[in-house]
């Protein structure tokens, strides 16, 4: 799940929160994440599909999958402070990359992260899940020196997955089983609009409205969080909503449940 997605960066403050204060604000942060978990989408992809190694290709890496394991020291919403303490105590070293997340069949996320390696070279995420995910896909990147202010981070990147049903092959049977008088009237309507007589019957369907709808999702979840970024810090780990980020949010809520009834739906349609 995109823990990034719900603590935005912002403006550093003029005392930076203590470890502890962090750690309060995590726990607190988690509680809230581990109640909700019912209406979460994202969690780690199953497999690592040709989509995902291709999504990984635009991060500039390669996927692979770390183990995430309970510790002392991570910080749900701080992955980095968590992994710098554990250094601090365990030795070991930090390194930063991608997380994938995926809503199957709707769409990636590549979140910012860190991850702790320890001195064998293993790499461990020690920030807590509130999915329970056992493992992440994760894609390192080295050109991130173990100093690197995470407040810096790059911002989450998403691509759609969703393909739309394929009808080419009830388009195939409907036509082979026209009588030859209707298939010669079908591929003279078609002639006069310039197409074939599949690519017409094709353009008879009703629009599927998922890829529009996930493109528009994308779009106000990266608005929700251009706008998290730029709000006043109130305290550690908390944000000033102003009114239009309440409408953005409101409306990312919106589209989420209107792609989760239409991906509903389909299953429905091609299991009845």
């Amino acid at each position: 799940m995109a823990e990034n997605a719900r603590i935005a960066r912002h403006k550093r403050p003029e005392r930076m929160p203590t470890y502890n204060e962090k750690k309060q604000a995590s726990e607190d942060l988690f509680s809230g994440e581990y109640a909700a978990r019912q209406s979460v989408q994202e969690t780690t992809p199953i497999t690592i599909t040709p989509e995902v190694k291709s999504f990984a290709a635009e991060l500039g890496g390669l996927p692979i999958r770390v183990l995430v394991n309970a510790d002392q020291y991570g910080l749900y919403g701080w992955c980095a402070d968590g992994v710098r303490e554990r250094i601090r105590y365990e030795g070991g070293s930090i390194v930063f990359g991608w997380t994938i997340w995926e809503w199957p069949n709707v769409l990636l996320t590549a979140e910012f992260h860190s991850v702790w390696q320890d001195t064998a070279g293993t790499l461990i995420d020690i920030t807590p899940k509130p999915d329970g995910e056992e493992t992440i896909v994760f894609v390192p990147k080295a050109e991130f020196p173990q100093d690197f202010d995470f407040d810096d981070r790059p911002v989450n990147h998403r691509r759609r997955i969703y393909v739309p049903t394929d009808h080419s092959e009830n388009i195939r049977a409907r036509i082979a089983a026209m009588k030859p008088a209707q298939r010669e009237y079908e591929s003279r309507r078609a002639a006069k609009v310039g197409v074939s007589i599949e690519e017409r019957l094709r353009n008879e369907l009703p629009v599927d409205p998922l890829p529009q709808l996930i493109d528009d999702f994308i779009a106000t979840v990266a608005a929700v969080e251009t706008k998290k970024d730029g709000a006043e810090k109130i305290g550690v780990g908390l944000i000033s909503a102003d009114a239009k980020l309440v409408r953005l949010m409101q409306k990312r809520f919106s589209q989420q449940q209107q792609i989760r009834t239409l991906i509903k739906a389909g299953r429905n349609s091609r299991t009845a």
